[in-house]
Formats: structure tokens, sequence, C-alpha cells
């Protein structure tokens, strides 16, 4: 999840990173390592516009891949 409170640096889903992509798959693919009763996941992004005055505005990105 990213939330930004204005447009200045962009939309949140922007700060998704392919660097940040990589450490979360690294960190899903420690958590698997330790729980092997799970078999899979994906990754969702979701990205919320917080702006004064306005309606909250959101994005949401399902099963995200490098």
């Amino acid at each position: 999840m990213k939330t930004h409170s204005s447009k200045h640096f962009g939309e949140p889903e922007e700060s998704v990173n392919k660097k940040k992509l990589r450490s979360l798959l690294q960190a899903a693919d420690e958590f698997l390592f330790r729980n092997p009763q799970y078999t899979n996941f994906h990754i969702d992004i979701l990205s919320i516009n917080l702006h004064p005055q306005e309606e909250s505005q959101y994005f949401f990105i399902e099963d995200v891949y490098l």
C-alpha cells in the first residue's frame, strides 16, 4: 500500500518500482521458506490519494509481477 497527500511526487503507485518489488519478492521467498504450509503468493498494490477537501481516490493493481 502506498499513500500520497499531494501529487507533487506523482501518483503513489509510481513509487512502487522494480527495487521495491524485488524486496517484496525476497521477503515473500523468506516467508515461504519459513512457513512451508503456504505454497504460493501474489503481490497487489493499493494506491491511495488523500486530498484535502476532496474524496479519497483508490487504485488497486492485482497480481503484480516483475
